[in-house]
């Protein structure tokens, strides 16, 4: 099991340190993105909370078995 399915794993399973350890992996992209949306005169922290919380649903949404990159559930509901 690939490590990023690993931390998934565990964060589901309540895990508040992969929760944590996943969200500090994707918290770049999480920024850039956030920055990018937040120019359309929202503010930015607003659209990174917003980010944040869609990234932890789809943490809690993400199924292994179906064979979806995880990147892939997680843009569904973002960006």
């Amino acid at each position: 099991m690939s490590e990023l399915k690993e931390l998934i794993t565990k964060a589901k399973q309540k895990d508040l340190k992969a929760m944590e350890e996943l969200f500090n992996q994707f918290k770049p992209l999480l920024k850039s993105r956030s920055k990018k949306y937040s120019k359309w005169g929202q503010k930015y922290e607003d659209v990174f909370q917003q980010a944040a919380l869609i990234f932890i649903l789809a943490v809690y949404d993400y199924k292994e078995e179906k064979n979806i990159p995880f990147l892939d559930v997680y843009s569904r509901g973002c960006f």
